[in-house]
């Protein structure tokens, strides 16, 4: 794989989780007794103090704290002056359309397929359930991508490596199976549509081939191609060419615009004189084999998403421009142009899986442009600086330092810039900025797991009818990045003033993004063991004296079943739980020298409570073991450094 084509992956790390380790060990315990086993965490009576290890406050009394309201972001009713997009009160105008700079134009969608989208035909579910299959049988390129199947069921789109669309001949091979285009050249058009995916009903599937040979400008046009060659026998040897720009001039006098050029650009070449350009679209009568297309070409996201672009309206392209001049990036594009406006429909909103896989598509241009920039301004970064290392390396390493000729004067590596999020230079610069907070404030106080709620009421208020969260990854990362800044700010309101903090936010396999926390609190605030049990709590509230935490907690906080209830549970490794459930009963909260304090949780003979969970149709009971660390005001999984 060349390094300017990394494993995708829609993350955005901040600091890996296994740094973690080094930040707890970057300033060592002084103990004042050895270590009788090494197998087992040491707890001793230490005088207090934050690094210190002692028994913490003895609480036998039940704790009981009034509960904290609710945190809500507010309705999303705040129109954008510029391009009338909706917003939260916390949100810019600059998250939309960049103060005005950005302005797209509106898309228009054919009635039937409108009513098919909004709920409004009879075959409208069968249509939104099983969307990706027949944009798959309709769409004019092939998808390439190595999909990523998670164990059970899994709601999301997830793909690994590179992504790519290619373009095949315009006519198949007569022992060949048509695909793409070619099906819409084939005599048996809707047979041939079937039988690629077993998932479609033909009168749904005649529908909508009907409506894009009416209104697709890409496929009135090929098979305006198609029947010009069938009737002009000189255009036998032939290649057809979509151009990146819309409207090409000044073309070869042996190159015959189509009555619909204007409309998306498609040219004839009868001659092998002219050589296409790299971002050119060359589709071959026959043979020929297949041709990816460029991420930058204008034909990238309508030729593959017809459903979505059913006119065949232009992606995102360089040659777009902002109002002020400047080029407009493909993430500002993109982001302006999944933006909920009122009154105007948008086909994306609908579009459930088949919008999961767009957006994860547009990502990875976003990614493999951004690369692309970096790969042909490798000067700026002086690259060439570091041949002479790259040799000294090599040798040491026993390997060859010899070069092709061919690439005598060119970087022997594209360099990853520190700009460059998730490479290895961004990476390590945030592990040094870490490691130097530890090294100024000493370790952290907090370390802190939030993970979004897919019921969170502002999630819930923007899915249109019949739509789950997983069909809207745009609400879900807008509402869980402000609860992130909330949940920051309520940290740090209620426990001390922030002296530093790291994060690093991630997305689970199963869509929901989580972050962590490491949060330094400014001296003469940080927190010692005699407080842990005032702010984290492993145990099960009381019922009728807390029942809305109680029935967070029941929903949110317990673990699992796992272990012999459930041995195929997903953090089941060797027949054990890799979590350490279930945790021992623990009369009082300790500290230990593993860097977690062991956390009082009362078993139901000394006064806990327990749950009843439904598991594949019965009742099991859990207790305080099953319950992971929250922080009573926020519920929110956490634990303390010392």
């Amino acid at each position: 794989m060349s390094p300017l084509q990394p494993p995708i992956a829609i993350v955005r790390i901040l600091l890996r989780h296994e740094h973690y380790e080094s930040l707890r060990f970057a300033n060592p315990i002084s103990v004042s007794e050895p270590i009788a086993d090494a197998e087992e965490p040491r707890l001793t009576q230490q005088s207090a103090g934050h690094f210190g290890a002692r028994p913490a406050q003895e609480r036998p009394e039940r704790i009981i704290r009034p509960e904290a309201p609710a945190h809500n972001c507010g309705p999303m009713d705040r129109a954008c002056d510029q391009c009338g997009a909706l917003l939260w009160c916390s949100e810019t105008r600059n998250f939309c359309c960049a103060k005005g700079k950005v302005k797209l134009p509106s898309r228009t969608v054919p009635q039937v397929l409108a009513d098919l989208y909004l709920g409004r035909h009879r075959l409208s579910a069968e249509f939104l359930t099983n969307i990706r299959s027949y944009n798959s049988a309709l769409h004019l390129t092939s998808l390439g991508a190595k999909l990523r199947l998670v164990p059970g069921w899994c709601p999301s789109f997830i793909i690994s490596g590179q992504l790519h669309h290619n373009t095949a001949p315009l006519f198949a091979e007569d022992s060949a199976e048509p695909h793409g285009w070619q099906v819409y050249f084939n005599d048996r058009e809707l047979e041939s549509r079937q039988s690629l995916s077993q998932k479609v009903k033909p009168e749904l599937l005649e529908l909508l081939q009907t409506l894009l040979h009416e209104c697709n400008g890409y496929v009135r046009s090929l098979r305006a191609v198609a029947h010009r060659i069938s009737q002009d026998p000189e255009l036998g040897d032939a290649r057809i060419v979509i151009h990146p720009d819309r409207r090409p001039s000044g073309e070869h006098i042996r190159r015959y615009n189509l009555p619909t050029a204007n409309e998306v650009g498609i040219l004839i070449v009868e001659d092998n004189e002219n050589t296409p350009a790299s971002r050119d679209v060359v589709i071959q009568l026959r043979g020929g084999g297949s041709q990816r297309i460029s991420e930058t070409h204008r034909s990238y996201d309508p030729l593959e998403y017809v459903l979505l672009f059913p006119n065949g309206e232009d992606g995102w392209h360089p040659e777009l421009l902002m109002s002020n001049g400047k080029k407009l990036t493909p993430m500002k594009y993109y982001a302006s142009e999944i933006m909920v406006r009122a009154g105007q429909f948008s086909v994306l909103h609908y579009g459930r899986r088949l919008f999961q896989q767009y957006l994860v598509d547009m990502c990875a241009k976003i990614e493999a442009e951004r690369l692309l920039y970096l790969r042909t301004h490798q000067q700026d970064l002086r690259s060439e600086t570091y041949s002479g290392l790259r040799d000294a390396l090599f040798a040491a390493d026993g390997r060859s330092t010899d070069r092709d000729p061919s690439d005598i004067g060119k970087p022997a590596h594209v360099l990853l810039s520190s700009s460059f999020v998730g490479g290895p230079r961004y990476l390590m610069e945030r592990l040094q900025d870490a490691m130097t907070y530890v090294h100024k404030f000493g370790k952290p106080d907090l370390f802190v797991t939030a993970t979004c709620n897919p019921k969170w009421p502002e999630i819930s208020a923007q899915l249109l009818p019949g739509q789950r969260a997983e069909d809207r990854p745009d609400i879900v990362s807008r509402v869980f990045e402000m609860k992130k800044k909330a949940l920051l700010a309520q940290l740090t309101k209620r426990y001390g003033k922030e002296a530093a903090h790291v994060c690093s936010l991630e997305y689970q396999k199963r869509g929901l993004p989580h972050v962590h926390f490491l949060l330094w609190l400014v001296s003469g605030q940080r927190v010692t063991p005699d407080r842990y049990d005032d702010i984290v709590s492993a145990e099960i509230p009381d019922p009728e004296q807390q029942p809305v935490l109680y029935e967070l907690v029941k929903t949110h906080m317990i673990h699992g079943p796992c272990g012999k209830e459930n041995p195929a549970c997903p953090c089941m490794e060797n027949g054990e739980c890799s979590k350490g459930f279930p945790k021992e009963f623990q009369q009082v909260t300790l500290t230990s020298d593993t860097g977690y304090p062991l956390y009082r949780r009362l078993s139901p003979e000394m006064g806990g409570f327990t749950v009843d969970k439904l598991f594949k149709g019965r009742s099991i009971r859990m207790d305080n073991r099953e319950v992971q660390t929250l922080i009573y005001c926020l519920v929110v999984h956490c634990s303390f450094c010392f």
